[in-house]
C-alpha cells in the first residue's frame, strides 16, 4: 500500500470513528462499541472511495493536459 493510500485510509478511519462515536451515542447508546465498530467499517468505505477519487481526478487531469 503506498503512502498515500494509507493517508487517505487514515482520514476515512478518522471520518468513520467520529460518525461512529456520534451514532453510537444516538443510536446505541447503552453500547458505544457497536457504533464506534460501525463507524470504523463506513471510515474504511470512505477512504477507500477518497483514494478512488483522487486517482480518477489525477488521471482526468493528466489525460486532459
Amino acid at each position: 500500500m503506498s503512502k498515500k493510500s494509507e493517508n487517505y485510509m487514515a482520514q476515512g478511519i478518522a471520518i468513520g470513528i467520529a460518525l461512529g462515536v456520534a451514532l453510537g451515542l444516538v443510536l446505541f447508546p447503552e453500547n458505544v462499541a457497536i457504533g464506534i465498530g460501525l463507524g470504523l467499517a463506513l471510515g474504511v468505505s470512505i477512504g477507500a472511495g477518497l483514494e478512488k477519487e483522487a486517482e480518477k481526478i489525477k488521471r482526468d487531469e493528466i489525460e486532459g493536459l
